[in-house]
């Protein structure tokens, strides 16, 4: 007479095989997921790179302010602080989603000063100056090097301005590596948009580099 159904052994190795082929699988799952955050987050940093030349076509090439916390400007690329009329902006930022990376806990910015800065990218500050004159797209030697836009830690994000400051005792705006795997390092990489208008995803150390951030 032959059986109908599993016996309890049968049952019980169906069920560990199972648990053992899905723990397999759940890293390579995580993996595909935070790649397509990461290709997402590239888009978002292509659109504000073409945004971006779309006020140099209107400006004669004229960059706008960089948006830094204390000192809010009519150029500023972006109208975040508190009390400001986003429309405003030196970009045109319609789609705000675009703004934020989905791996970007936007909630764990430790450094917020005057509001929460609540999005996830911000500018070159060595090209959208303040303080001085601005870097105009004619004067950028190597727009396809360039850094224009930053995927920023939020360890250091504050504001819209992105800069590398030796100068402030160490207190360097890092780029942030949240999609890659090997976590909050100088190994690690992460996303930006060149003056050119490419997104990239390149390594944190590169970032700290005079070629890619100097104009």
């Amino acid at each position: 007479m032959s059986r109908s159904a599993f016996t309890l052994v049968e049952l019980l190795i169906c069920v560990g095989i199972l648990v053992i082929l899905m723990s397999l699988l759940m890293p390579t799952l995580g993996e595909a997921a935070e790649g397509a955050r990461r290709i997402s987050c590239l888009n978002n940093l292509r659109q504000l790179g073409v945004q971006m030349h779309g006020y140099w076509n209107v400006s004669r090439g004229r960059s706008p302010r960089p948006a830094q916390t204390g000192v809010p400007l009519a150029e500023d690329w972006i109208h975040w602080q508190p009390g400001r009329d986003m429309d405003t902006s030196g970009l045109r930022l319609v789609n705000r989603r675009a703004l934020v990376c989905r791996s970007d806990d936007i909630g764990g910015h430790p450094l917020s000063v005057s509001g929460s800065y609540p999005y996830s990218y911000s500018v070159n500050a060595n090209i959208c100056r303040i303080g001085m004159d601005t870097v105009g797209l004619s004067r950028i030697r190597s727009p396809s090097r360039v850094i224009l836009f930053v995927d920023e830690s939020q360890e250091t994000l504050d504001d819209g301005a992105w800069a590398w400051q030796p100068q402030m005792g160490g207190s360097r705006n890092r780029l942030a590596t949240r999609h890659d795997r090997r976590g909050d390092r100088e190994e690690g990489r992460g996303n930006v948009c060149f003056v050119d208008g490419h997104a990239d995803y390149i390594f944190r150390k590169d970032s700290f580099d005079p070629r890619y951030y100097m104009p």
